[in-house]
């Protein structure tokens, strides 16, 4: 299945980007397939700079936990081999009557130490050097089209985001959001999976919760999830499926 990058346009001007995948499987997928960009409202330059600098740095941050992944037991081998010989060094090279606790204390705090360096050191050499460009590469070999289905969803968001946070909850209830172009290729499903990867499950589920009850105060909405509009329309979406 060819993976999508599926942006909106925000009421402030931002672009905003979604992908279905958490950063480690981004970058696999650049590595591996084909992935397409669609946008609700194709951008000028400079909102194509902002969704490219976006994904750069969701970029960096998956390869840098591939890196982390693949040097794990490379890492772990040798803090663990640090520790001991810290601890034989405090054991038995130091005389002074050091208890035990101390012993493991200092060889533990070495070791992790030792393990943090060396991740730094990686995450610095040729290696990731070389994979951040052609991540960053892969990135701007991405093409982009624009989908009447997720430009409906930007106008809606658009709607959601002008509205006072005090009358979010009368929409609760009374309104319902069903679009009209078709959705043949499935990016109701993938915004809904990205929504959760951004706000997070729980947080969506407390949100409902909440605005089940009635009148919530904006603040009580904003401790629950940092986008209040995005959660709206996330359950808005679910509705319109039936879930």
């Amino acid at each position: 299945m060819t993976k999508r990058v599926l942006i909106l346009h925000r009421e402030d001007g931002a672009m905003d980007v979604f992908t279905a995948q958490p950063p480690l499987d981004f970058v696999s997928s650049l590595e591996k397939e084909e992935i397409e960009g669609y946008f609700g409202t194709y951008p000028d330059m400079r909102g194509i700079d902002q969704v490219k600098g976006k994904l750069y740095i969701l970029g960096e941050e998956g390869s840098r936990l591939q890196m982390g992944e693949k040097t794990f037991y490379v890492r772990f081998g040798l803090s663990t081999l640090v520790f001991l010989v810290l601890f034989y060094f405090f054991s038995y090279i130091v005389h002074d009557p050091v208890p035990l606790v101390d012993e493991v204390g200092l060889s533990l705090a070495g070791s992790i130490l030792f393990s943090l360096w060396y991740r730094k050191r990686m995450e610095r050499g040729t290696r990731m050097v070389q994979k951040k460009i052609d991540v960053k590469g892969n990135i701007d070999r991405i093409e982009f089209r624009e989908s009447l289905f997720l430009k409906e969803l930007e106008l809606y968001l658009e709607t959601l985001e002008q509205r006072p946070l005090e009358k979010i909850g009368e929409s609760w209830s009374r309104e319902s959001f069903r679009a009209t172009a078709d959705d043949d290729t499935g990016m109701m499903a993938e915004i809904l999976k990205a929504i959760e990867v951004r706000l997070g499950r729980k947080g969506l589920n407390r949100f409902a919760r909440l605005m089940g009850k009635g009148k919530v105060s904006p603040g009580v909405l904003r401790n629950v999830v940092n986008d209040v509009p995005l959660a709206m329309l996330y359950h808005k979406c679910r509705e319109s499926l039936g879930v």
